[in-house]
């Protein structure tokens, strides 16, 4: 996805938390800039939100891919991890499309979702909430934003990629 995005000649910023597949991101196109972001760490969006709002003149798409699973039986989960899960899952995305919308007027807000948001699935209970509570969020976010800002919600299903040469 980056490399298309990079390839239409878009400047791409990329925030990642994985410094390795930052550095390989930065290989594919002078297009592509790499910021870390943790969505756990609040200060690491601020920053990223900060780098935005003195670098950028307009936002057209913001794509909020990060997310984690909790995965075990409610009654024996530590709720560390599940808050931890909801700021990664939940309140990360929140505080980047809050920190950033001003730049984003006529723009896209993606977020990869789940199929969990539409169910209850056994030992992801946590997983399926944040879900679920991101899509509602979102959902919200389109009806109130005065920005004609578009909100998808995405729901991949993963499958076996074969290569079509």
């Amino acid at each position: 996805l980056v490399k298309r995005i990079a390839d239409s000649k878009f400047k791409t910023i990329v925030f990642i938390d994985d410094k390795n597949k930052a550095e390989e991101l930065k290989k594919i196109s002078d297009n592509i800039k790499t910021f870390y972001v943790d969505y756990a760490k609040p200060e690491t969006i601020a920053n990223a939100v900060d780098y935005i709002n003195n670098n950028c003149e307009k936002i057209d798409t913001l794509i909020n891919i990060a997310g984690c699973v909790v995965a075990g039986p409610v009654e024996k989960l530590n709720i560390d991890e599940i808050r931890r899960q909801f700021n990664v899952n939940v309140f990360g995305h929140i505080e980047m499309a809050q920190g950033i919308a001003h730049k984003m007027n006529n723009g896209r807000i993606i977020n990869v979702s789940s199929m969990a948001s539409f169910g209850l699935f056994p030992f992801i209970s946590p997983y399926c909430a944040s879900k679920k509570c991101l899509d509602m969020f979102f959902n919200s976010f389109l009806i109130e934003n005065k920005r004609n800002i578009k909100v998808q919600n995405w729901c991949l299903i993963q499958r076996k990629l074969t290569s079509l040469k």
